[in-house]
This record gives structure tokens, sequence and C-alpha cells, in this order.
């Protein structure tokens, strides 16, 4: 989750473009680890032992976001 309104902080995202890229970084695995999980993946591929980053994904916030009241549902 990415705050969009902090009052503590300051931080107001409304109206703004705001880029994430996300990264994964495996190579914390310790060398024995990533053998075995090699050994026991040969037959389905190669097991991704580096380091994995998304495309870039652009968040466009509006000014002024649309509200709805929120509704309450009893399970009966």
């Amino acid at each position: 989750m990415i705050p969009v309104l902090d009052h503590s902080s300051g931080l107001d995202l409304r109206g703004k473009t705001v880029q994430i890229v996300m990264t994964r970084d495996f190579r914390s695995l310790a060398p024995e680890v990533v053998e075995k999980l090699n050994e026991k993946w040969m037959d389905y591929g190669t097991v991704w032992t580096g380091v994995a980053e998304s495309d870039t994904l652009t968040l466009q916030i509006p000014k002024e976001p649309e509200t709805r009241n929120c509704i309450t549902l009893v399970a009966k």
C-alpha cells in the first residue's frame, strides 16, 4: 500500500504522478541452497538466483478522488 496523504509527515500525493519499480533480490540465498534447488528443479527450468526488476508502473493519483458512502454488510 502506498500512502497518498499523511498529515504527520506532510506527504500529499494527490494530483501527482508516481512511478514505481519493484525489485526482488534473490542473491541472499546460500550457494548450497541454490545448488539443491537447481538439482530439484532441473526438469522444469533454472532457479532464478539473481535480481529481478519489474517494468516501471506509473500511477496517476487524482487531485480530488471520487468517494462513495461506506455500506455495512450484515451476514444473514
